[in-house]
């Protein structure tokens, strides 16, 4: 699969179990298909708490 075409599959919406089903049956590298996911995740929780205190501090 061409580097276009994998980086097409890491945005599309959908959940870690669909995006895997996905990546497998178009023969796509899993682990990288569910690893960007799972970091934009873990930076949004990481990045965004800081900011949104200061925006809601009463």
């Amino acid at each position: 699969m061409g580097p276009v075409l994998m980086t097409g599959l890491v945005a599309i919406p959908g959940g870690l179990a669909e995006m895997s089903v996905v990546a497998l049956a178009l023969n796509a590298d899993a682990a990288f298909v569910l690893a960007y996911p799972l970091f934009r995740l873990f930076s949004i929780l990481l990045v965004m708490p800081p900011p949104l205190r200061r925006r809601f501090r009463r």
